[in-house]
């Protein structure tokens, strides 16, 4: 009897030894290679936000390291309804349900594209803010200007300082 339990749960005792064994060479290997933070790295991201109507937002990303309460995604795509923001970087603050959007901000839309350096979005109210300069292009108009808000439910986009407005040829 006791060598049929030896024989049946050796191996996959064994195999989770292992398991734990490796799990620590790679923690070690990352905390070094990361000046003593322990961060993790994923490859090919999507995530879902959900908010009171659903799904509200997509979210794509080349690389995502993770670090305590902070997320960070290379190459990001955001997705809300008919609207897309591509953005070299995005840090995801997961307790507050916020994202700083850094490295070159690009929005399409419905007869719309805005392009600013930084950006916050607050998943919580479906709103993309910024207080840098910006290039806004929406119908037969070309704006610059500097600070913004989006909201995305209804749709609504604010310019709190117009530079230069022009029709476009």
């Amino acid at each position: 009897m006791f060598y049929w339990l030896l024989k049946a749960f050796l191996p996959a005792a064994l195999f989770v030894a292992a398991v734990a064994l490796s799990e620590l060479y790679v923690r070690s290997f990352l905390t070094l290679k990361t000046g003593g933070r322990l961060e993790s790295v994923v490859y090919g991201v999507r995530m879902e936000v959900h908010g009171k109507e659903g799904l509200e937002w997509l979210v794509f990303g080349k690389e995502m390291r993770s670090l305590k309460d902070e997320v960070l995604l290379r190459e990001a795509v955001l997705r809300t309804g008919p609207y897309t923001i591509l953005s070299g970087e995005l840090v995801l603050y997961r307790t507050r349900k916020k994202a700083e959007l850094r490295e070159g901000v690009e929005m399409f839309g419905p007869e719309l594209y805005l392009k600013t350096e930084e950006a916050l979005v607050d998943f919580n109210s479906s709103t993309v803010t910024g207080d840098g300069k910006l290039y806004l292009k929406r119908s037969s108009n070309e704006i610059r200007g500097r600070g913004f808000k989006i909201e995305f439910r209804p749709f609504r986009v604010t310019i709190y300082e117009v530079e230069s407005l022009h029709p476009s040829s």
